[in-house]
């Protein structure tokens, strides 16, 4: 009977533990960090590449639904605003020793409500999908 215990004590430490989880995502989410650039342009290029696949998947989608491409740039767009203005917010320190930047308090934690929330959705009374290939 104890060893039938255990694994119910290991899923209850789990999420016992989920609130400092989230502190700790926080706290490294809004640390000072030093700008790498090799960094910047990894993730430039990763963008481009990542956009122009999405681009074509949406014009290649909107042959069976209509209007695919026009929402797909519409939101690659406002996703675009959004992270110029995540830039603007971001407090950059250049220093001797390189540059440094901090991220924005307020944009970190509409991020991780975002994230860990399951967005706005879930809280809106919005409909879920009851897709029989879902389960639900």
């Amino acid at each position: 009977m104890p060893l039938l215990i255990i694994p119910v004590l290991v899923v209850l430490a789990l999420v016992a533990l989920i609130p400092l989880a989230l502190v700790q995502r926080y706290r490294m989410g809004t640390a000072r960090q030093r700008a790498k650039g090799w960094l910047a342009v990894i993730n430039i290029v990763g963008f481009a590449l990542s956009a122009a696949m999405f681009l074509v998947t949406a014009a290649l989608t909107s042959i069976w639904v209509p209007g695919a491409l026009t929402y797909t740039a519409g939101g690659l767009g406002i996703g675009c605003v959004l992270g110029m203005a995540g830039l603007w917010l971001t407090r950059w320190e250049p220093n001797p020793g390189g540059l440094y930047y901090t991220p924005n308090r307020w944009l970190v934690l509409g991020r991780q409500a975002l994230v860990t929330g399951d967005g706005p959705a879930a809280r809106s009374g919005a409909p879920r999908s009851r897709s029989p290939a879902i389960g639900f």
